[in-house]
């Protein structure tokens, strides 16, 4: 009779390498989405775009998105400028 020989193969184990997270430094604030304004001030989505169209508050667009800084729409609430009557005043 013939002797089988078993062949073993280790098959190559590929870890997947998570993609380098750039190092950010703890003092820069990060951005955030429009939602967590929403959150944030309690208020709708039409009621922060109405605030970037009329009343100046601090946004940037990043392509289709808007982005903002938690400590500039402090600083803008804390200004005014989300207050009613200083709109009806304008007017």
């Amino acid at each position: 009779m013939g002797e089988t020989k078993k062949t073993t193969t280790k098959k190559a184990t590929t870890t997947k390498k998570e993609p380098k997270k750039p190092e950010v430094n703890s003092n820069i604030e990060n951005w955030v989405t429009m939602k967590d304004i929403q959150a944030y001030l309690g208020v709708g989505r039409d009621t922060v775009l109405q605030w970037i169209d009329k009343r100046e508050m601090p946004a940037y667009k990043v392509g289709r998105l808007w982005k903002f800084k938690y400590s500039e729409v402090d600083e803008w609430v804390r200004s005014g400028g989300s207050d009613d009557r200083k709109q009806k005043d304008e007017v």
